[in-house]
């Protein structure tokens, strides 16, 4: 949540040479309904707490233990300002550093972007499990501090308004003579999903299993890197973008997120587990360079036990988000420019120009989530 510019500096240092530096600047939205109905204030504290306490916590205990390829794959942040109805938080700009524009969101990810993403965040989780170890006085302090704020904070009617109306649009594309069981399952699902996404973003039952996570692992929260600018097909680095979600829970919630909102069917059915493999793999051999052991402390069997019990979050946050990266830009509402709940409500209710992109996409996770037998379906 956030309005974003870019800002270039321009000057010249102590000995007379020419200096450029570029930020990125996320300010918050003013508009008072919007504010009154979203975390916006909490989300900013959070970002800025992950800036400045986590992110920092997790870099010093990388260089303490001398870990020779570190997880560093985020913007540098240089200040964050958290006064009511005047948050901003200013960050390094990496397009400077060779970073290209987002991806086209209307289109899966190739394989390689998907392992590549999966093994920065078998880093990311990893230092959670060498911070518990190592710090586990920092670690439970961190965690105190990052309880899920979404679920918790937005407004209940908007929200369970919001799942309403996206949920709806994805009932549409089942039948419910020839997709009968998927049909009656959905509906199921459908009828409780609230209570389901708060019950299983509750950090607390997953200990000693929950990482400090991303948070909000869509195809617009990752900046990439290549060695070749004009072949786009395999990064070398990656970018994580905006952590106003990031909270303790699950590591199968930030997977589960990314896989069924950045893949499509066919990279699921033949790759599913390659990918949770991948992920795994670099997991724990990170882990293992901080004296970790991940077999007892989070072994594969366990990693595909979260994956049955949380991957009901893929379908949650695809529901709404494949809505979103199948629009265009104009398909899209402006919300800050309502003026009352209703208007939010009736806004969030828009159509797209690809209604047929997105009705095939949600089919597919949809009817994935059945086939892997999925917890709450």
């Amino acid at each position: 949540m956030g309005v974003i510019a870019k800002v270039e500096v321009t000057g010249i240092d102590n000995a007379g040479n020419n200096l450029i530096r570029n930020f990125v600047i996320k300010s918050a939205p003013t508009n008072e309904m919007m504010r009154s109905q979203l975390p916006i204030h909490i989300a900013y504290q959070r970002e800025a707490y992950m800036y400045t306490v986590v992110l920092p916590e997790f870099n010093k205990l990388q260089l303490e233990k001398k870990i020779l390829k570190p997880f560093t794959s985020l913007a540098k942040h240089y200040k964050s300002f958290l006064n009511n109805r005047n948050e901003a938080i200013i960050l390094e700009d990496m397009k400077a550093h060779g970073f290209y524009s987002l991806l086209d969101r209307k289109q899966p990810l190739n394989y390689e972007h998907e392992v590549f993403i999966l093994r920065e965040y078998g880093k990311l989780h990893a230092l959670s499990f060498a911070m518990r170890l190592h710090k586990p006085k920092t670690f439970n302090e961190i965690a105190n501090n990052t309880q899920e704020q979404y679920f918790c904070n937005f407004n209940k009617q908007l929200r369970i308004q919001n799942y309403k109306n996206y949920s709806a649009k994805a009932y549409k594309v089942l039948d419910p003579i020839k997709d009968k069981n998927i049909y009656d399952k959905y509906n199921k699902f459908h009828e409780k999903i609230d209570d389901i996404a708060s019950e299983i973003t509750n950090g607390d039952v997953t200990n000693p299993y929950y990482v400090i996570r991303h948070g909000d692992c869509w195809i617009n929260n990752f900046l990439f890197k290549y060695e070749d600018e004009k072949d786009r097909r395999s990064p070398i680095e990656i970018c994580f973008l905006d952590w106003q979600m990031a909270c303790f829970g699950s590591p199968a919630l930030d997977l589960s997120y990314f896989i069924f909102t950045s893949t499509d069917k066919r990279t699921r059915d033949k790759y599913y587990d390659k990918l949770l493999k991948e992920y795994y793999d670099s997991f724990s051999s990170f882990l293992k360079e901080f004296g970790g052991d991940p077999d007892k402390q989070f072994s594969f069997d366990t990693l595909k036990s979260h994956m049955k019990q949380y991957g009901i979050y893929g379908l949650i946050w695809s529901i709404m988000i494949l809505f979103v990266c199948t629009s265009d830009g104009d398909d899209i509402p402006d919300i800050q420019a309502s003026s009352n709940v209703d208007d939010v409500i009736a806004m969030e209710n828009h159509n797209t120009k690809h209604l047929q992109l997105y009705n095939s996409r949600i089919r597919d996770v949809i009817t994935d989530v059945e086939r892997l037998g999925f917890d709450h379906f």
